[in-house]
């Protein structure tokens, strides 16, 4: 099966199940698209699951794929949190980092949620 017709045929179907695990238009567009380009290497898996329909196989390699996509995302934001937070827990309370009650708040807050 060609690119262009898993595009034309399933198009719907992917997006469908995208958005619903992604929960964001863009992010399921992004994902349907690079799942899209990696599917005539998923294919030859496919074909060795005789008497499953296509559109159940392709349902359920979507789903994956868009589960992988979370997977990596929160990977990435723990990475991003983790170096760009600074120590908090060094500075003194009369720092000039706290001239604003709020801000220690806020990243007292923060920090709790970590």
């Amino acid at each position: 099966m060609e690119t262009e017709e898993i595009y034309r045929d399933y198009y719907g179907l992917m997006m469908k199940i995208a958005r619903k695990i992604l929960a964001n238009q863009c992010d399921a567009e992004d994902a349907v698209s690079e799942l899209i380009e990696k599917l005539p290497k998923k294919i030859e898996k496919y074909e060795t699951h005789e008497g499953v329909k296509f559109s159940s196989w392709l349902g359920r390699v979507t789903g994956n794929y868009c589960i992988d996509v979370i997977r990596k995302n929160k990977t990435r934001k723990e990475k991003d949190i983790s170096s760009s937070v600074i120590d908090l827990q060094n500075l003194s309370d009369n720092s000039d980092l706290f001239k604003d009650v709020s801000d220690k708040e806020m990243i007292s807050n923060y920090m709790k949620l970590l």
